[in-house]
């Protein structure tokens, strides 16, 4: 059975951009919109699997981009 180190998590998503909103300021948008509920899901997964890295992110659709929410503390 192979280890695993490393856990993502990655909540996609499909809102839309506000008008002359950059990629930047929507994924900064989303990020802290959703933090508070991937820290949530990155506390399960933590307990779910001690010792394993637990990384968060953001995918939006409409910029076609990752972006990382930091994990709780």
């Amino acid at each position: 059975m192979n280890k695993v180190d490393e856990v993502w998590i990655v909540d996609w998503k499909t809102n839309q951009r506000r008008a002359g909103e950059p990629d930047a300021a929507l994924l900064d948008r989303l990020v802290a919109e959703y933090r508070p509920q991937l820290q949530a899901y990155g506390r399960s997964a933590a307990a779910l699997f001690p010792g394993c890295r637990v990384r968060l992110s953001v995918y939006s659709t409409v910029a076609a981009q990752l972006a990382e929410i930091e994990p709780p503390a």
